[in-house]
């Protein structure tokens, strides 16, 4: 490592952050280790966040700003990895903060020879309300690949780019190209966690928050929901890395993906998918017998689910009766 290059790089996509980002940028200059670069990609803000960051970066180098026409997210944290020089890779949004001495707590955890090091997920909402989001593995440590490719299929662990540190060389450039390639705006964190896990030794698991993650009410992840052809377009975009996989990982991935498309037949605005529909039909028992331990699946899903017509007919009263009763009367905004 040359000396002149920073311990952490922090990576912080911006697009129309104006009302959060001084927050940001300032729990970043208060934090205790100082060994750092910041890394800010304005995607194209139409706001005043682009001359925020400029402040920040005239007054101190190691901010360093690049604008760039609005690509969306999975292009925007590519260039922010190209740009990054760090030992460490540290991910935070424009509305999130950092809590006090947040760096050198990760730094000082990674260094012990892990890979990444996450901590809890503490969220914010817009009343200043806070809490923290639990999963089944909060606390501990994951060894080897395999089991870290688990945890996350079973969503057993924060799927987030974000309260976690990483060794900067578990990354490449194919890892956030697969998800600009494929136009994966939503999700495209998953992915990359996903994708990085051949490189993964060890992983530590830390139930105390470094960082605030704030919850906005307008964001895309609030108000849209995933279609049917975006899930074909992320299954895509995994099929070359899945396919090298072992056969239990395989089985593992097929019966979970099973499950979990369940919902999306109780989703108003999304057609009935009979392809789908056949395939999980076909292999939910399976699913259930082998995932009953990990995975707790409504029974309402799965009324009339070996009966097509009548599965179609009561997930289609649903949609309506939801749309109605929780929507009012109000569709969702699909991700094709």
């Amino acid at each position: 490592m040359k000396k002149n290059k920073p311990l952490i790089s922090i990576l912080i996509p911006i697009y129309n952050a104006e009302k959060y980002l001084i927050r940001c940028l300032d729990s970043i200059k208060s934090q205790q280790l100082t060994d750092f670069e910041v890394i800010l990609i304005d995607d194209g803000s139409t706001d005043k966040s682009l001359s925020i960051c400029n402040s920040y970066a005239i007054n101190d180098n190691r901010f360093k700003v690049i604008h760039k026409k609005n690509e969306g997210i999975a292009q925007t944290r590519l260039h922010l990895y190209k740009a990054a020089v760090g030992k460490y890779l540290v991910f935070i949004d424009a509305d999130d903060y950092f809590l006090p001495n947040a760096l050198l707590f990760l730094f000082n955890e990674i260094e012990k020879g892990y890979d990444i090091v996450r901590t809890a997920v503490l969220r914010e909402n817009s009343n200043g309300k806070q809490w923290i989001d639990h999963y089944p593995l909060e606390k501990g440590v994951i060894n080897g690949n395999e089991e870290y490719i688990k945890a996350l299929i079973l969503n057993k662990i924060a799927p987030y780019l974000h309260c976690a540190i990483y060794r900067a060389d578990l990354f490449s450039d194919d890892i956030f190209l697969i998800s600009t390639y494929y136009n994966i705006n939503i999700g495209e964190d998953w992915i990359a966690n996903y994708l990085i896990s051949q490189k993964i030794h060890k992983i530590l698991l830390i139930d105390k928050p470094t960082h605030v993650y704030c919850v906005n009410q307008n964001s895309t992840m609030k108000t849209f929901i995933r279609g049917w052809e975006y899930q074909q377009r992320i299954n895509q975009a995994l099929a070359p890395f899945n396919s090298q996989l072992n056969n239990e990982l395989k089985e593992l991935i097929l019966e979970n993906s099973c499950l979990n498309k369940l919902k999306f037949f109780f989703l108003p605005g999304l057609q009935f998918n009979w392809k789908e529909y056949k395939a999980i039909e076909r292999n939910i028992e399976a699913a259930i017998l082998h995932l009953k331990k990990e995975k707790s699946i409504p029974k309402s899903y799965l009324y009339f689910i070996h009966y097509p017509v009548l599965y179609f007919i009561y997930t289609r009263l649903y949609c309506i009766y939801f749309l109605i009763r929780y929507r009012k009367c109000k569709p969702y905004k699909i991700l094709k």
